[in-house]
């Protein structure tokens, strides 16, 4: 840029109006031939969201601790951070038992297959 910073261009187009950064910015899109995507705009709702009954987030349960239950209890006490007790109640359960809930999907998925590395049987509802 002929004898132009980048700090002095910031600056240049920091002391512009809305409008003048706007008519800039339109011929310069002119100039380089590029188009502007179509944006749809979002129209507002009246009042509150309604609640569908969804549920907000997904749970991770432990169906059952597999033939490796001292790995099982080792990974649980790192993701719940709780201690060997706790955690060992958990794998003698009879029946599933909800580990983690409200989770987004990618975090529960996430538990959930490091549980299943170590041979657990894990579900995400």
């Amino acid at each position: 840029m002929a004898g132009l910073t980048k700090d002095q261009v910031i600056a240049y187009l920091s002391a512009l109006q809305p409008s003048e950064l706007q008519d800039l910015i339109l011929e310069l899109e002119d100039h380089w031939g590029i188009e502007r995507l179509a944006v749809p705009t979002i129209e507002p709702l009246m009042g509150m969201p309604i609640d569908m009954g969804m549920p907000a987030g997904f749970d991770v349960v432990l169906t059952a601790a597999g033939s490796r239950r001292i790995e099982v209890m080792k990974v649980l006490r790192q993701i719940l951070g709780l201690g060997l007790r706790e955690v060992k109640a958990m794998v003698d359960a009879t029946g599933p038992v909800v580990l983690r809930s409200d989770l987004d999907r990618g975090h529960a998925v996430e538990i959930a297959n490091k549980l299943r590395g170590v041979g657990a049987e894990v579900e995400v509802r």
